[in-house]
């Protein structure tokens, strides 16, 4: 999951941009992961730094997600 941070935290936009749908599937996997710690940090990425730059993009994905997950999230933004 810290590559995964580090990718989206110091990758030019562009290079982010053509691997997305690579990003996606591993944000995905790591929201679903049975590790309380890898789905946390998940969290924060999806907050922090994929919702930011792919707004749109985001919430397409956030919309495709399950219910229990989609309510872990909306409890991180409001940390």
């Amino acid at each position: 999951m810290e590559y995964l941070h580090i990718i989206m935290a110091t990758y030019p936009i562009d290079i982010i941009d053509i691997n997305l749908e690579i990003i996606e599937y591993l944000l995905r996997q790591c929201l679903q992961d049975p590790n309380d710690l890898v789905r946390k940090a998940a969290r924060v990425v999806f907050v922090n730094q994929y919702e930011k730059t792919f707004a749109l993009r985001a919430d397409r994905f956030f919309h495709n997600l399950e219910s229990c997950t989609k309510k872990a999230i909306v409890n991180e933004r409001d940390c």
